[in-house]
């Protein structure tokens, strides 16, 4: 609705140039209604430049007016020196561009600290009196919160399907081994898991944890990582503090948490 409306305002205009005081009125008035709108509209050139925005689309990206008039939208939102380029690029421009008609797009934005958001985009085709495309309307809307959301909602839900799957399982395992491997595939496959494994703390001079079921990775990788739970280097990560203390034990970044230096080479050799 705001691009048909937009559109109409633009053609409006362009009758009305002939009369240079009703166009200074009618472009006070297109700011005055557009800075009220909670989305953020760019006019943009058939080469992505940047003619006009409304204030939604200053608030969003943090850029003053100046730094984005003469500017162009991709570089603005996606931090890019080119366009983006279909079909690996989502650009509703290019969109509209190719089929003449309205295009909306989800996709990432970035704000001008490079802040990541989420961004709903519908761009519009404004034409000449001839019915060529001349010019775009690029209206923005911030959806992070929403796509928050749904996130979590997705994240409620494999943990239910995970906890009803595995409680399944348990009621009809019959045999220790067959439990274990059930279980670490259902965390996997169903709770959308990289990796899950479980080990058994040995009771020999090193107190090794012993993997005997896993899933997400190839046989063999827990051999490499050679974890004990005693209170050394390779026993005071996740796995063996949890072994030691009998209470859960969470790492929540293995690129920085020092507890886990001992196995974040091969970690990141699987990604």
């Amino acid at each position: 609705e705001i691009g048909k409306f937009y559109s109409q305002l633009v053609e409006t205009t362009s009758e009305l140039r002939k009369s240079e005081e009703e166009y200074r009125h009618l472009s006070i008035y297109l700011k005055e209604i557009t800075d009220g709108i909670n989305e953020g509209i760019m006019l943009l050139d058939l080469d992505f430049k940047i003619l006009w925005v409304n204030k939604m689309t200053r608030e969003i990206s943090g850029f003053k007016e100046g730094d984005l008039l003469g500017n162009y939208c991709y570089k603005v939102t996606h931090k890019r020196e080119s366009p983006c380029q279909p079909p690996n690029d989502i650009c509703p421009v290019f969109g509209v561009l190719k089929t003449g008609q309205p295009v909306t797009e989800v996709h990432t934005h970035y704000d001008k600290d490079g802040n990541e958001f989420y961004a709903e985009v519908v761009a519009y085709p404004i034409r000449d009196e001839r019915g060529q495309i001349k010019q775009l309307v690029h209206v923005t809307r911030d959806i992070t919160e929403r796509k928050k959301t749904e996130k979590m909602l997705i994240r409620l839900n494999r943990a239910f399907r995970t906890l009803s799957e595995g409680n399944q399982v348990l009621v009809r395992a019959t045999e220790e081994p067959e439990l274990f491997k059930e279980m670490c595939r259902i965390l996997v496959e169903v709770g959308g898991y990289r990796l899950a494994w479980i080990g058994l703390a040995e009771q020999d001079e090193n107190k090794t944890v012993r993997p005997v079921a896993q899933a997400g990775y190839e046989k063999g990788y827990l051999e490499t990582l050679n974890i004990s739970w005693t209170d050394t280097e390779r026993g005071r990560g996740p796995t063996g503090t949890a072994m030691r203390t009998g209470r859960p034990s969470i790492c929540r970044n293995i690129l920085t948490e020092q507890k886990f230096s001992p196995w974040r080479d091969e970690a990141l050799k699987r990604g």
